[in-house]
């Protein structure tokens, strides 16, 4: 298709018509945004306020729990933790967050003492001499969800120290749950039939493994460091306690009735991690 000087022309003013229409009825950015100061309005950028981070964590002292199994603390093993979460800053030094939290690492074992008792080896039943002891083995898992709540101070510098409190629920999931019943003995009399000198293992079994959920709250304080204006790095300790909560069901046999419960578990770790914040 060829076109004319006349429809060149035309072409032309319409399209001059059309951007004069435009000046005069949608200003320019500057100009809207000087008319809406001049109005006295704000502009708020989308998403001020809110953050992500992501850390992790290792234990300074064992996981301490306490267990139907044995009388005092049990020893878990030292805490391996994994942590992201979404938090709001609303001013005044206040913020709140939303978490998911996993512990690793934790080793459960326990024992406790119990009586030789007797043993039948075809002469009617004999009594089991020796040291006797009921051993459980087993790994623990837990992942959390928590709603928390911090008060940052003032900066001193590039460092803004903090503490806060957090609630909500922890998922506790165990594997590899095995009981014994062990002798000990000290001459070649002791424990029976399996006897001899040293550790005899007189019954085991396998526990069914349970998973269930439990109660947890935390504690935390520690200091933000300013990399950028929307990134910090966060160091802090971290206190967190999960309820009571059923991790194993006993076999139904003659050797093992009880099943395995947490009264309740503490970790004490150090977290290093980032904030970077939504602008």
């Amino acid at each position: 298709m060829t076109y004319s000087l006349k429809n060149w022309f035309s072409l032309g003013a319409a399209a001059a018509v059309f951007i004069g229409v435009s000046q005069a009825v949608i200003p320019s950015n500057a100009h809207a945004a000087d008319m809406l100061e001049g109005e006295g309005e704000t502009l708020v950028e989308f998403g001020t306020g809110w953050y992500l981070r992501g850390d992790i964590g290792g234990g300074i002292t064992e996981v301490t729990a306490e267990t139907n199994l044995v009388d005092g603390e049990l020893d878990l093993g030292t805490p391996v933790s994994f942590s992201v979460g979404a938090g709001y800053d609303a001013g005044d030094g206040f913020r709140y967050e939303f978490g998911l939290s996993q512990i690793t690492n934790l080793s459960f074992a326990g024992r406790n003492s119990i009586g030789c008792g007797e043993e039948d080896i075809g002469l009617g039943p004999q009594p089991v001499t020796g040291d006797c002891f009921f051993s459980v083995n087993g790994d623990l898992t837990t992942s959390s969800v928590t709603a928390s709540a911090f008060k940052d101070f003032q900066n001193i510098g590039a460092f803004t120290p903090y503490v806060g409190v957090g609630a909500g629920f922890s998922y506790l999931s165990s594997t590899d749950m095995t009981w014994f019943n062990v002798c000990r003995g000290e001459s070649a009399t002791d424990c029976g039939v399996a006897g001899g000198i040293g550790s005899n293992t007189l019954a085991s079994g396998q526990y069914t493994e349970n998973s269930t959920f439990a109660l947890t709250a935390n504690a935390m304080v520690g200091a933000s460091y300013d990399l950028s204006d929307n990134m910090k790095l966060d160091l802090g300790y971290k206190y967190t306690y999960i309820g009571s909560a059923t991790i194993a069901k006993a076999t139904d046999n003659a050797y093992n009735r009880e099943d395995v419960d947490l009264d309740s578990l503490d970790t004490h770790e150090i977290r290093v991690g980032l904030r970077y914040a939504i602008w």
